[in-house]
């Protein structure tokens, strides 16, 4: 598997502006740090599942009031059905929600005792697993880098768009990372990555990686040779091939005044160049 090495933050967003594969369940981008060469570096791929963490401070000056008794945070799955307003995922059918006050489990309005109460200084996570050769889906939690497994733990939901959503009833703060930041839970990178490479015959269409490094080889893991432009220029090629499906390869190119990113369909003769923020072909 090649992840994306990215040399900053603007660089990542200019990528997936322009080079997510098309007609995708998910396309997914995670901030990891390499433990050797304590570089941070992006990870990104195609896949079915999906996961988010929150992490809960106690706010300095306390804003909010509560709704109903304790205070209460939870985190959890939800349909674009589900009211956004005097409610906490797990409340109705359309949500799942792990609930901080008490560390049940709701669905449906009927909590079952799941996992440790959790509140401020608490990094809770959530997820869908998806498995596209039997279509069964399974939602997933966990508690400050932990994944929570019991006898109540194998939560099986229908395989629907689910959406990330937090409850929160209480003056505190919360912090959500969507993988814009290492996880708690660390290990969720690789088993979802690891699903574009067991799936790889299913996929085969919109799997997509590229590898980015920078031209004074400085990256963590690049090895191949590097372009004749300036120092801090990038570079990107195509890692996995397609055997004739869409394929895109991405180039950066310096004309002298400005980079011009482009991306090609290897079923075409179409080249899209984008510059200043905008296609032309």
């Amino acid at each position: 598997m090649a992840p994306i090495y990215a040399l900053d933050d603007e660089m990542v967003a200019q990528l997936l502006s322009f080079a997510a594969p098309r007609d995708v369940e998910s396309f997914t981008l995670f901030k990891r740090q390499n433990q050797q060469t304590k570089k941070f570096e992006y990870h990104v791929g195609v896949v079915s599942s999906g996961y988010f963490e929150i992490s809960i401070t106690k706010r300095i000056k306390p804003s909010a009031r509560r709704v109903h008794g304790e205070d209460v945070t939870s985190i959890g799955l939800v349909t674009s059905r589900f009211p956004l307003v005097d409610r906490q995922p797990g409340w109705d059918f359309r949500s799942y929600g792990y609930h901080g006050d008490d560390g049940q489990m709701f669905h449906s309005n009927r909590g079952r005792q799941f996992g440790p109460a959790f509140g401020i200084n608490d990094t809770i996570g959530c997820g869908v697993r998806r498995n596209m050769r039997d279509g069964r889906s399974f939602v997933m939690f966990t508690n400050n880098g932990e994944i929570i497994q019991n006898d109540n733990s194998n939560i099986e939901c229908v395989h629907e768009q689910w959406y990330p959503a937090v409850g929160l009833d209480s003056s505190d703060a919360i912090h959500i990372n969507f993988g814009q930041e290492p996880f708690a839970y660390d290990c969720v990178v690789d088993e979802m990555l690891e699903e574009c490479v067991d799936n790889v015959d299913i996929v085969q269409r919109q799997l997509q990686w590229y590898t980015i490094h920078d031209s004074d080889g400085e990256s963590a893991s690049d090895t191949s040779s590097t372009s004749g432009n300036s120092p801090g220029s990038v570079n990107a090629n195509l890692v996995d091939g397609s055997d004739g499906y869409d394929e895109y390869g991405l180039v950066e190119d310096y004309d002298g005044t400005e980079w011009r990113y482009a991306t090609s369909d290897a079923n075409s003769d179409t080249e899209m160049w984008w510059s200043e923020g905008e296609w032309s072909d």
